[in-house]
């Protein structure tokens, strides 16, 4: 077991390739030169930023940084604001982008190879990662090498995969634990060969599993994985694919191990404890801990993880359901649960229901003003369809009352929620509302009115417009119409689509049918 000192540059050496790079193997010779000619370069700075999202540059930089005692800090988020946050909290920090890198390499070497110390103390912390922030404010978690260099160890054992040569591919960017894990540390101590390329388009992995010689192993989320469904593509030479970052659902296995012709894993871990445990979903529901990992169930029910490799414990972010300390299942996060009328459920288990109907593509529940839920859905279908639906899977209390279609929903590079935009996207729904209304060409209306032309009257289209509005907001009072301008007409069977907008103490409306606008104006309102 890799936990007490490393000799970076011995252990290199072992080792014929490491990474796929610019459709080039880079070996050790080549990686060992690449790292010491970077940290050639490295000023006194404490903190490196690492922004590299080439896996080769990302690796040069991570591992010259830390042969020069620098930490390397990985934000979970590239926005300028946050940077900014992080630049402020870690003083003598410098950030690195790829271009930053490949400059420095063709620049000429100041030659401090002799100078260099290539052991690591395995107490040594090397990295800084940030939790995703999907529930709260990004939080700082920092690890040693040993601590890595365990985890890439027993998951890559455990997996029984440490013994053969793999080309990994992966749609995970290296600043996040999984993707660190998988395509940084596990090429250091195993026959891996890490592609630097960044994949997130299915085309492009099957074009290299069409030219590889090597059999792959793809690393990716969930989130992905249901994308690459929806593709004709049928990739082969792909040995395994192993999952992350959310749990896989049974259905999404199946299908990824009958349309890829391959094993699905899925490994378990957080920012805080890296991967601890594996489970095969096709075959296994319950997940198995490491050899050497244990979880014990706290005094305040909730639960730790033991690691007697680093002889550490370590919080866990999850409500489990353990069959002894080294299998579990997980039922959902601690900070995942809402609370509606006294009962509690877990958002998780909310979106698992929601996502097994059939054309929704995503969806996120969340808590209104009244402490009630509301649903934020990409979805053709209707808001009753919807509802219908989680009917028959969900207490009532538990059925949103409102529910807000979108496009999409806001999530990162490994279809975490982003918090900040979704906020910004509940805000926008809740101050905007659209219907769409089907004219029944059966109105009485339409009976002798304009014969031979039939189109609906002005008023019955403002009391579409007015019966909108109650339906949007139930708590509001129409006092008059302040002002309407019609623009084209209706027929029979036209689909109107009515858009409002709050402003103060009037309701601005725009309805459209086929492209054209049909009327708009604005309603007064109170607030009853």
């Amino acid at each position: 077991m890799p936990n007490n000192d490393f000799d970076l540059k011995q252990n290199l050496s072992k080792f014929d390739n490491f990474f796929l790079y610019q459709n080039k193997f880079i070996d050790s010779k080549k990686f060992i030169h690449d790292i010491n000619h970077i940290a050639s370069h490295l000023q006194n700075h404490k903190y490196i930023i690492n922004l590299c999202q080439d896996r080769y540059l990302f690796a040069v930089l991570f591992f010259a940084s830390t042969l020069k005692k620098n930490i390397n800090l990985l934000p979970a988020f590239k926005k300028k604001k946050f940077l900014n946050q992080v630049i402020k909290q870690y003083k003598n920090s410098i950030i690195f982008y790829d271009d930053d890198i490949v400059n420095l390499l063709n620049q000429k070497s100041k030659n401090t190879e002799n100078n260099l110390n290539w052991v690591i103390k395995g107490k040594q912390n090397i990295v800084i990662l940030f939790t995703s922030g999907t529930t709260g404010k990004p939080k700082p978690i920092c690890h040693n090498l040993s601590f890595m260099m365990s985890r890439a160890y027993l998951a890559t054992q455990s997996l029984k995969i440490h013994n053969k040569k793999y080309l990994i591919l992966s749609t995970v960017v290296p600043q996040h634990m999984y993707g660190l894990e998988t395509c940084i540390f596990w090429p250091l101590i195993s026959e891996f060969i890490c592609h630097s390329h960044r994949f997130i388009y299915m085309a492009d992995i099957q074009k290299i599993c069409e030219e590889s010689k090597l059999s792959i192993i793809l690393i990716s989320t969930p989130f992905n994985l249901k994308t690459y469904l929806k593709n004709s593509f049928l990739p082969k030479n792909i040995i395994e694919v192993i999952s992350a970052t959310d749990k896989l659902e049974l259905s999404l296995s199946c299908e990824i191990e009958k349309k890829f012709n391959t094993r699905v894993s899925e490994i378990y871990g957080s920012t805080e404890t890296a991967s601890v445990a594996y489970r095969y979903p096709t075959k296994d529901e319950i997940y198995q801990c490491y050899p050497g990992l244990q979880i014990k169930k706290h005094e305040d029910s909730s639960f730790i993880l033991l690691d007697e490799y680093n002889n550490i414990t370590i919080a866990m972010g999850d409500n489990l359901q353990l069959k002894n300390n080294t299998n579990f299942k997980i039922i959902s996060r601690i900070d995942d649960l809402l609370k509606v009328a006294g009962n509690r459920i877990s958002a998780s288990f909310l979106q698992t229901k929601l996502l097994k109907i059939s054309y929704v593509d995503d969806g996120v529940f969340f808590q209104n003003s009244t402490n009630h839920l509301d649903l934020m859905v990409a979805s053709t279908l209707s808001s009753t369809t919807i509802k219908q639906k989680l009917t028959t899977e969900l207490d009532p209390i538990f059925l949103p009352k409102k529910i807000y279609f979108v496009e999409k929903i806001p999530r990162n590079e490994n279809g975490k929620l982003d918090r900040d935009k979704f906020k910004v996207l509940i805000f926008q729904q809740q101050t905007n509302f659209t219907k769409k209304i089907k004219i029944n060409k059966d109105l009485k209306i339409f009976v002798g009115h304009f014969k031979n032309n039939p189109i609906l009257p002005a008023s019955i289209i403002l009391d579409y417009i007015i019966e909108s509005c109650y339906e949007w907001c139930h708590k509001i009072k129409i006092d008059k119409i302040i002002q309407a301008k019609f623009l084209h007409t209706l027929k029979p069977d036209d689909d109107l689509l009515v858009s409002l907008e709050k402003q103060q103490d009037k309701i601005k409306f725009i309805c459209y049918c086929k492209n054209n606008i049909i009327c708009q104006g604005s309603l007064l309102y109170e607030t009853s």
